[in-house]
């Protein structure tokens, strides 16, 4: 669990990432071990130490536990319109009533998916563009729900 006070491993390892491990300061080679977890230094190139610890930064900086929320309710949303979908395609729809109905479903959950997909591809651009730290757009929030959603549980590191 994060700690109130947080220090950035990649602000850390600036000017480090192309070292060998054996060159870091033993208090930052020991804080790499534990993050890289269960990867090790010698096997990622600079690049890939710079993205893992930009990774790291990201999942425990308590000022992002916003947007941490955020993203894992999303996905969860994304996971729960598609299992709707399929369940609505596969569903039987025996009178004009019932094929309408089935029809303007899929049609409501297929929109909604594409709105939850152009949020994301919005942010990944917006990350591209900063390759820093993202912030949730000012006003985002999840969309409005049509259908019933169910609770996505997960196990806390």
């Amino acid at each position: 669990m994060p700690s109130d006070h947080f220090e950035s491993l990649e602000q850390a390892l600036l000017g480090w990432f192309d070292a060998d491990e054996s060159d870091l300061p033993a208090d930052l080679r020991q804080r790499v071990a534990t993050a890289l977890l269960p990867l090790h230094w010698a096997m990622l190139s600079p690049e890939q130490r710079r993205s893992v610890a930009a990774q790291r930064d990201m999942a425990d900086d308590p000022a992002l536990e916003d947007e941490r929320q955020f993203w894992w309710q999303h996905a969860c949303r994304v996971i729960e319109l598609e299992g709707l979908q399929q369940q609505w395609t596969q569903a039987q729809a025996v009178t004009v009533a019932e094929l309408t109905s089935k029809e303007e479903r899929l049609r409501d959950i297929a929109d909604e998916l594409e709105r939850l997909a152009a949020l994301e591809r919005a942010d990944a651009a917006r990350y591209r563009k900063h390759s820093r730290r993202r912030t949730l757009p000012a006003g985002s929030h999840l969309p409005a729900e049509p259908m019933p959603a169910r609770t996505c549980r997960f196990h806390a590191r």
